[in-house]
């Protein structure tokens, strides 16, 4: 069943809360500060920039893709694509995955350089927060229980990497109900306080943001992980 909420008010904006984003509504993002996702979403100026690790993970996708298609020995399809059935108006969870598993579970393709804290994390099995953050959003906007993210490791100073001069893993998760109760508190709290009246965050940490990674740490699935100070890197 939709719920209709804030009735009167026109689309706030032309896009929705994503996966890649969700950490920032915490200031738990390495990219973003919740003023930047403010700004971003009710189309103010901004001086935020895609990095160039950003860029290159877009380039890569396919790589990383193939790379476990190889490891694993199956077929990926193509990624699904989706809005949080809770909400049919005004407040937005989006996604737009890498690809999907042939079982339906969800497939998320990331690429870092060799030896960064990332690359680190990922070979310890765990998931850096940011990324563990995006999975849950995708497993709880889709209604999808599993899925893998896959990481390619390479060399820093280039674009476009040989497959022969990276490091490569992938790990399982699972859909997490409390977490995903928690991410969809904090984007209609995101929505009603801050972009519907237009009124900047203040904060630079999420009230909810300790009881968040709480629950993260708690999840067999991810194991034990070294938090990302927010920043840009």
């Amino acid at each position: 069943m939709q719920l209709k909420l804030f009735p009167d008010l026109p689309e706030p904006v032309t896009k929705g809360i994503g996966g890649s984003e969700v950490a920032a509504v915490f200031g738990l993002s390495p990219w973003l500060s919740p003023l930047d996702l403010w700004k971003i979403k009710t189309d103010k100026p901004t001086t935020h920039l895609t990095s160039r690790a950003q860029r290159r993970g877009t380039r890569l996708e396919g790589l990383v893709r193939t790379t476990f298609e190889r490891h694993a020995g199956l077929r990926l399809a193509p990624g699904q694509r989706g809005r949080h059935p809770r909400w049919s108006q005004g407040v937005r969870m989006t996604d737009a995955t890498d690809a999907t598993l042939p079982n339906g579970g969800l497939f998320e393709a990331k690429t870092t350089h060799i030896g960064s804290s990332r690359h680190q994390t990922f070979m310890a099995g765990h998931v850096p927060i940011s990324y563990a953050l995006q999975l849950q959003h995708y497993a709880t906007t889709l209604r999808v229980d599993h899925g893998v993210i896959a990481c390619l490791a390479g060399p820093e100073a280039l674009m476009d990497w040989d497959v022969e001069q990276c490091a490569f893993t992938a790990i399982g998760f699972t859909r997490s109900a409390a977490i995903g109760a928690l991410l969809e508190a904090a984007v209609l709290e995101f929505f009603a306080d801050h972009i519907f009246p237009d009124l900047p965050p203040t904060w630079d940490r999420h009230p909810h943001a300790d009881l968040l990674l709480h629950l993260l740490a708690h999840e067999p699935w991810l194991g034990p992980f070294a938090a990302e100070a927010p920043g840009r890197r």
